[in-house]
Order: C-alpha cells, then sequence, then structure tokens
C-alpha cells in the first residue's frame, strides 16, 4: 500500500559528544572524575604521611582500593587515567606546588603549616588548574570545594577557594 502525503526530510547535521550522552550518562562521567579528584587527593595524603614512592601509592590505589566501591559510595567507579595523571602529576611537582600555594598565601605562610589533608586538596587542585586547562577553572575549583565539604567547615572551605583562585592560571 503506498503512502501519500507530503514527508519532509531532515537535514542531516553534525552532533557534538555532549547531545548524544543523556543527563545520567553525564552525571556518571562527572561523578567518575569527582571520584578520580577525590582519591586523588587521598593518595597524595599518603604519600605526604609515609614518604612511599609515588609509583608505588598510585598502583596500590589502582589494583586494591579503587576496584571497591562500597555500595554508600555515591560517587561510583573513579577515571583511572584522570586519578593515575592528578596523583602522580602532584606528586612529580610537588615543590613547584608547594611554592605556588605558598605564594598565595597571607604573610607568606608556608604551606607546610597547612594541616595535611587540606594541603592535599590545594596541591591536587592546584595541579589540575595548572594541567588540565580543558577544563574550566571554575569547574574545577568547585570540585575541590565539594571534596574540601567532605572535611571541613566554611574557614577551611574559604581557604581552599581564595587559594585556587589565585593560583588558577586566569589570574596569572
Amino acid at each position: 500500500m503506498p503512502i501519500s502525503g507530503s514527508y519532509k526530510t531532515k537535514v542531516p547535521r553534525v552532533i557534538n559528544d555532549e547531545e548524544i550522552l543523556d543527563e545520567a550518562e553525564k552525571s556518571a562521567i562527572n561523578s567518575s572524575r569527582t571520584a578520580a579528584r577525590l582519591k586523588a587527593v587521598q593518595a597524595i595524603y599518603q604519600i605526604a604521611m609515609t614518604g612511599e614512592p609515588s609509583d608505588l601509592v598510585v598502583e596500590e590505589f589502582v589494583q586494591y582500593r579503587l576496584p571497591i566501591i562500597d555500595k554508600s559510595y555515591t560517587l561510583g567507579f573513579p577515571d583511572i587515567d584522570l586519578f593515575r595523571d592528578l596523583a602522580l602529576g602532584t606528586a612529580r611537582e610537588m615543590e613547584e606546588l608547594d611554592a605556588l600555594i605558598t605564594n598565595v598565601l597571607v604573610d607568606r605562610w608556608s604551606s607546610d603549616r597547612l594541616e595535611s589533608t587540606l594541603h592535599a586538596i590545594l596541591r591536587v587542585g592546584s595541579y589540575e588548574l595548572q594541567h588540565h586547562s580543558l577544563t574550566p577553572s571554575a569547574v574545577v575549583i568547585s570540585e575541590y570545594l565539594e571534596i574540601t565539604h567532605a572535611f571541613y567547615d566554611g574557614k577551611a572551605v574559604g581557604l581552599v577557594n581564595g587559594v585556587l583562585d589565585a593560583v588558577s592560571p586566569k589570574n596569572s
């Protein structure tokens, strides 16, 4: 049976990646990146506290810690490539990052005076701001503020916001 009527053909257009992903997929990707950032902070904390070589700590995380996801852990499985880049890159540039952080602290406080977890958050956040230019600075800073909220109250969150904003390449 022939079909009658007028039909319009859609003009083909280029579809970018964001249009392909639905909201659930976008959320999962963002959660995966957030989880990678949190785990990188934890790895840097461990490296700073124990003095263990960064490559061994990172591999320990990849082999034993990242695969274990608690049912209450809402972030999902971390983006391993981002985790490795953040943890190894931060560990490799720790002295430069500490100098960058110290340079923006009030009265040139040494970054060594910072509490260890806070210091780890600032190190990883600073590294990401310096080396991941494709991710907007505001997004990176927001992610580290959320991580900071998990550990601290408003004053520490304000410190992280101020330091990361000051070391952001847009302010260089």
